[in-house]
């Protein structure tokens, strides 16, 4: 019966968080895909002649809308992943303080982040400044 629990507990972890390994797969793609037109577009004799472009000007078109996407990406990734950890560390036994969730939150924007940081907290010690940094 323990065991059940266990697989099932793993399970329903795994599949509430479907969307944030989708999104890092996606990101992988686009990141991948664009290094790969990049270096491909900017060597003398391309190894895949049909990733390159027809023009210059378009060259720089794709490669351009290949970042966009990927710094797109790159920035939902982290989105997901920061309301993930901060969901995680107010669910845990311990829990966490309000800065450290308010740090967490994709709400805050970057200067409530940068507030945050030099804000002083006395609950949690200075959690809440490691977290508002790496966001």
């Amino acid at each position: 019966m323990d065991m059940e629990y266990h697989e099932s507990k793993t399970y329903r972890h795994l599949r509430n968080q479907i969307a944030t390994y989708l999104i890092a797969i996606i990101t992988l793609i686009c990141m991948i895909s664009t290094i790969v037109f990049a270096y491909n577009s900017s060597l003398e004799t391309p190894l895949l002649p049909t990733l390159v472009a027809k023009s210059p000007e378009r060259t720089i078109l794709i490669l351009n809308i290949m970042s966009q996407v990927t710094l797109f990406s790159l920035a939902e990734l982290t989105t997901v992943t920061m309301d993930a950890t901060r969901w995680a560390l107010a669910a845990s036994t311990t829990g966490t303080s309000a800065l450290t969730f308010l740090a967490l939150s994709k709400a805050t924007t970057l200067l409530g982040t940068l507030v945050l940081s030099i804000r002083n907290g006395k609950s949690d010690g200075n959690n809440h400044r490691l977290w508002s940094m790496q966001r």
